[in-house]
């Protein structure tokens, strides 16, 4: 495994090449500018993506594919006796951006401990991605990376979805559920995470009896103290109502993020609080879904932890935040940037878009390592591609 300052020194080896290749297919990618204004994101980054594809396709892969399917096979079965587990959820777009994060993952891993690494999908993970990510692990006998296709899971079929949500972020939930059940921890992590340290000692940490650990969600406190609205069933609604009311949060630092959760499923399935969380997700409607059922079914068995563990760079989201979070949490912020342990991009500003970003480099060091470089160069939207590579690897000549 390559550690951080060789993937840097490759990085600048190569600059003059990738630049290059990339030089070569901008006019491929040039046409689709154009259409970037009119486009709403998520067609934009399917328009990019076969174009990523088609400009520098992944090379094939021998691979074993270790596939289970959810409620077919009945109940999973325990890789090694003792372990680190983790799980994923992730759509064939967001495939290379949790290649990385897996890839960053085992990076820092320790090889005196075991990892059972689980990836969900709903059925639309490519033959060719599967074996890629299944790969990660060639090598390491500590390490086990399974797929699992929850095409067919209940939840996939009565939950609803909106806007850019896509099934996968239900995926979290399935977790507690009885296919689970020979596990009794998990750590649950999004697809646009980098991890930059053990995640066993995430993993291991006493949660003093509660059911989660997490970070609480910087975007939610944005939301509630600049006063912003959201439409529910037709309803125009402040967000410090809507947590309130529908969430029974007396105030937003209790709304946590569930981008990274460390859950005890075992407590969770004993408490029977699985069934209450599946049966509000298929009759209620929530401003995130998934994340606001969480907060509300486990309001008071959450341990809060350090901003540490789940790094939410705010500022990349809406800018200036000075008026509406506490300098207290900025300062904090700013300060777990750069000794973040687990870096979290959320909002539509992924470091493949926004190479600028303080936070992007390191997801580009860890990119370099993976079979994806390329393709999340060319996938990057077309008028920030040249910019990118010319950010991190300097213009050639």
């Amino acid at each position: 495994m390559m550690s951080m300052s060789e993937l840097n020194t490759n990085m600048e080896t190569n600059k003059e090449q990738l630049y290059m290749e990339l030089y070569k297919k901008q006019s491929k990618l040039a046409w689709y500018a154009s259409e970037r204004a009119s486009a709403t994101l998520h067609k934009a980054w399917e328009k990019c993506y076969a174009l990523a594809l088609m400009a520098s396709p992944l090379p094939e892969c021998e691979a074993n594919i270790n596939e289970l399917f959810y409620a077919r096979d009945k109940r999973i079965k325990r890789i090694f006796p003792e372990s680190v587990n983790i799980a994923y959820a992730c759509s064939e777009q967001f495939a290379p951006f949790c290649g990385v994060s897996v890839f960053s993952l085992i990076a820092n891993s320790d090889k005196c401990k075991n990892y059972d690494i689980l990836i969900m999908h709903a059925g639309n993970l490519s033959e060719l991605n599967k074996k890629h990510l299944c790969a990660l692990a060639a090598g390491k006998p500590n390490i086990s990376i399974r797929i699992i296709n929850c095409a067919q899971a209940y939840i996939v079929k009565e939950c609803r979805l909106r806007s850019y949500f896509s099934a996968e972020v239900y995926f979290r939930c399935l977790l507690m559920t009885e296919f689970f059940a020979e596990y009794d921890r998990f750590v649950y992590l999004d697809s646009d995470t980098i991890i930059n340290t053990d995640i066993s000692a995430l993993y291991n940490r006493n949660i003093s009896g509660k059911s989660i650990a997490a970070v609480s969600d910087l975007c939610m406190q944005y939301l509630v103290n600049s006063g912003a609205n959201l439409v529910l069933n037709g309803t125009l609604l402040s967000y410090k109502y809507y947590i309130s009311r529908f969430l029974s949060l007396d105030n937003s630092s209790q709304y946590f993020n569930s981008g990274v959760m460390l859950m005890d499923t075992g407590k969770i399935r004993t408490d029977g609080l699985c069934s209450e969380v599946f049966a509000m997700l298929q009759s209620g409607d929530y401003y995130c879904f998934e994340q606001c059922v969480l907060n509300k079914v486990f309001k008071n068995s959450v341990e809060r932890i350090s901003q540490i563990w789940n790094v939410q760079d705010i500022t990349n989201v809406y800018g200036n935040c000075n008026d509406h979070i506490s300098e207290n949490t900025l300062s904090h912020l700013k300060w777990c940037i750069p000794r973040y342990k687990i870096m979290h991009y959320i909002g539509p500003d992924k470091p493949w878009y926004k190479p600028d970003a303080e936070s992007s480099r390191v997801f580009t060091a860890y990119a370099y390592g993976t079979v994806w470089f390329r393709t999340i160069i060319y996938a990057s939207l077309a008028d920030r591609a040249e910019e990118f590579l010319q950010h991190y690897h300097g213009r050639p000549g």
